[in-house]
């Protein structure tokens, strides 16, 4: 597309949850890492829509350093994780239509992996979305937001930690009758540095992992 003369990238000029994030002032830091992710952004266009995305602010980045092992002086690190996109991309619903609000169940992420979202019972209830933290993410407000034809998607706000996949060893941790004996292996000493490798604390390296069953360590011991 031109605009006078100056050449737009389709994507930024058709994509109107990242024109949502990049006016607001509270989501600089999302706007950062989608440009630094550019394949995450450009998936975003209108085109390929409708979307629903958890939006966290600049506040719930920061929030969520610890968790992730980044130091509050090394912040800056975090847009350089090579799990940036898998993070992205858990931040998208994936969904045939726009979700506001938010109902109580689990949904799969563009990510691949799923999310629960819970609705309180209070008389203002309070929603939250459920990843690797058990305290879930907060939403704080919601908006519909608009293309050029219609307000096709949805974005919701969180202030207090980003929404994060389960890493490798949590989800073999909550999976005991299948997994274990790999978590039994895993916490043995010695294995400190391989566990970690399998956490969200492990600096953003991605791993493709064959998990071994249950099942797979019997039959192993029995041949042996």
């Amino acid at each position: 597309l031109a605009v006078a003369g100056v050449f737009l990238p389709l994507s930024a000029a058709q994509s109107a949850v990242f024109t949502h994030i990049e006016g607001s002032a509270d989501h600089a830091t999302l706007e950062s890492a989608l440009n630094k992710v550019t394949a995450v952004k450009d998936a975003l266009a209108d085109a390929n829509g409708p979307f629903t995305m958890v939006a966290p602010t600049d506040a719930a980045f920061t929030a969520a350093l610890p968790e992730l092992g980044i130091a509050a002086a090394d912040a800056a690190t975090l847009l350089d994780r090579a799990d940036l996109g898998e993070i992205l991309k858990y931040q998208v619903l994936s969904t045939t239509e726009k979700v506001n609000p938010l109902t109580a169940g689990d949904i799969t992420t563009v990510q691949g992996m799923t999310a629960t979202v819970t609705v309180s019972s209070d008389a203002t209830p309070v929603t939250k979305v459920v990843g690797s933290n058990a305290a879930g993410v907060t939403i704080s407000s919601s908006a519909d937001v608009g293309t050029t034809n219609s307000e096709e998607h949805a974005v919701h706000v969180c202030t207090d930690r980003i929404l994060l996949p389960k890493p490798v060893y949590q989800v073999a941790s909550e999976a005991t009758s299948t997994f274990s004996t790999l978590v039994a292996a895993l916490d043995t000493a010695g294995l400190e540095d391989v566990k970690t490798g399998l956490g969200l604390q492990n600096g953003g390296a991605l791993h493709t992992v064959f998990a071994p069953t249950n099942d797979a360590f019997t039959a192993y011991l029995t041949a042996r």
